[in-house]
């Protein structure tokens, strides 16, 4: 591509810069662009397209499921300026508790008739991914260990502990998404898959400790607590194994897991009483969410490994 030098003034060469980069890079009058002076070359680069990323979306009659899946979606893809159509005053709710539960740095800074507009509000360090990413891993196990203190003395559970840490792992979870997708990061695929499969464990942890808040913890059997307690170090050998890169001891994993769930699951579903048996379907999905950990995990580490 070539482009013609401008004499503005007396003394001033400008070129002009292809629009179709121009849109891409999300630029704007008054925006600065880096020059780096190579031999011959002038390379020209800008990273300022991050802060004005916007996009519009309309909601329709969208309920709360649908209205979280779309902003999370928006979120994970890097923008920092969103202006939201709605058509129903409870949706202005859902965007609400979007921001306040599922993000960092996102609030609504302007409404008007039917329409509200969320922003970055504050820069998120990008920096801390590799913190936050690991940090993820470590509080849904936090999650399951107060879980299993729980069956294992017969409290109640509180549902503010639970509920709290469930919406710390989405913000990070979202952030990391967001990150892999603004960033480039290496291993983009592998990682975005892992750490949306990773979601599903506490997301049915949720569940399950939602459905326990009227059931009487001492119905549970000891065999149950116990296939858990398995399922819980399964979960921390995992993260152990995953972060010291030791592929064939989670090929080992692995194979527990499948015994888990074809065999010491469906043996405890033959023998479950009738208060066990939505313990022991909760169980089976959380294997089955860790069992698909496997598959990203081991091409994430092997990526990194060439």
């Amino acid at each position: 591509m070539k482009r013609k030098v401008n004499l503005v003034g007396q003394n001033t060469l400008t070129v002009s810069i292809p629009s179709k980069w121009v849109k891409s890079q999300g630029l704007q009058k008054g925006d600065e662009l880096n020059l780096d002076i190579e031999g011959r070359n002038v390379i020209i680069s800008s990273d300022e397209h991050k802060s004005h990323k916007a996009i519009e979306v309309s909601l329709g009659n969208y309920d709360k499921r649908l209205t979280r899946l779309c902003l999370n979606n928006i979120y994970r893809l890097g923008y920092n300026h969103i202006t939201v159509q709605y058509k129903l005053e409870r949706q202005l709710r859902y965007i609400t508790d979007f921001c306040r539960d599922k993000v960092q740095g996102f609030e609504i800074t302007n409404r008007g008739k039917n329409y509200c507009v969320i922003e970055n509000i504050f820069k998120v360090d990008e920096e801390k991914y590799d913190i936050l990413y690991r940090r993820v891993f470590l509080l849904v196990h936090e999650m399951m260990e107060y879980l299993h203190s729980c069956l294992k003395t017969r409290e109640k559970i509180d549902m503010e502990i639970v509920e709290s840490c469930y919406s710390k792992i989405n913000q990070y979870v979202n952030f990391c998404l967001r990150t892999l997708n603004k960033e480039k990061v290496e291993g983009i695929f592998s990682r975005s898959y892992l750490l949306l499969a990773l979601l599903m464990i506490p997301s049915t942890l949720n569940r399950m400790a939602k459905g326990f808040l009227t059931e009487d913890m001492s119905k549970f059997s000891p065999v149950s607590i116990g296939i858990y307690k398995e399922i819980m170090q399964c979960y921390k050998k995992f993260y152990e194994l995953y972060f010291k890169r030791d592929i064939d001891e989670m090929n080992n994993l692995n194979a527990e897991l499948e015994v888990l769930i074809k065999e010491k699951l469906v043996e405890l579903n033959k023998n479950s009483t009738k208060n066990d048996l939505l313990f022991t379907n909760y169980l089976s999905q959380v294997v089955r969410f860790m069992l698909m950990l496997m598959s990203p995990a081991t091409m994430h580490l092997l990526d990194e490994s060439i």
